[in-house]
């Protein structure tokens, strides 16, 4: 009877991880990121501009996925979307607006 349970719970498990595909696929953004996304970086994404800033309103929102997982917001785009903005420039924004790491400070302490 043991054994038979035991083969019922595993059963389950992977039902429930196998039936839910986008949880494996796709677990790091959301569509509230993407639409901040696509309006914060529309300039840069639609060719108004040629660069962003990686202080400014676009980066941060791009930061805000963990990752910068741009793929995710890729996935998330709907067929009008994709056709009116570029998947490309999504994608260089995981590169454009990763922060370069600092060197650290160096503080003196007087005694």
């Amino acid at each position: 009877m043991m054994l038979g349970k035991g083969a019922i719970l595993l059963v389950l498990v992977c039902a429930i991880v196998f039936l839910d595909p986008v949880v494996g696929k796709y677990p790091t953004c959301t569509a509230t990121q993407k639409k901040d996304i696509l309006k914060k970086c529309r300039r840069f994404i639609k060719h108004i501009e040629g660069s962003v800033l990686i202080g400014g309103p676009c980066c941060k929102a791009v930061r805000m996925v963990p990752n910068r997982n741009m793929l995710c917001v890729i996935a998330l785009l709907s067929d009008s979307e994709k056709r009116y903005f570029s998947q490309v420039t999504i994608m260089k924004l995981q590169e454009l607006c990763k922060l370069s790491p600092r060197r650290p400070i160096r503080t003196k302490f007087m005694m």
